[in-house]
């Protein structure tokens, strides 16, 4: 298995994204922006469950480019996800059909995943607005390894 500090800075180096370590406990790393965490195998888990989770392929998703400002542009690059029905958006008060996740980071740790467990398994709710998780193991898999959590953008 491979170190946690070896992961992140792995993480780091190929993705370019700057993290708090330790601030959601022993072994986590939250990126700055807040829009990815790596953390122990379980720790999402143990927070809200595994209820609606589907496993899901990558691709399942599809490219989306967003670009950002007016005077300075910048472009993020999204993989988007068509959900089977529409699921309601509590904050905006509003349903939503497709959901979006920043791509590098994503494929970042898939490939990390894949590269020191030989297994990657991407998770996605389809019943409510939650993180997509990325995991060496299946959830009924009592493993020792670590997730990648990576919150959602909103279409």
């Amino acid at each position: 298995m491979v170190s946690f500090k070896d992961l992140v800075n792995e993480l780091i180096k190929i993705s370019s994204i700057e993290f708090d370590i330790g601030c959601l406990g022993k072994n986590t790393a939250m990126s700055k922006d807040k829009v990815v965490a790596i953390t122990p195998e379980g720790f999402w888990e143990k927070k809200l469950g595994h209820e609606g989770y589907i496993n899901v392929d990558i691709a399942d998703f599809y490219p989306e480019i967003v670009y950002y400002g007016t005077e300075v542009i910048h472009v993020v690059f999204y993989l988007k996800y068509k959900l089977p029905s529409p699921i309601y958006d509590q904050l905006h008060k509003k349903e939503i059909s497709e959901i979006s996740y920043k791509a590098v980071p994503l494929l970042t740790m898939a490939y990390l995943f894949k590269k020191y467990y030989e297994n990657v398994y991407i998770y996605l709710n389809i019943n409510k607005l939650v993180p997509l998780l990325i995991r060496p193991h299946r959830f009924e898999e009592k493993e020792e390894g670590y997730e990648g959590i990576i919150a959602p953008r909103i279409i």
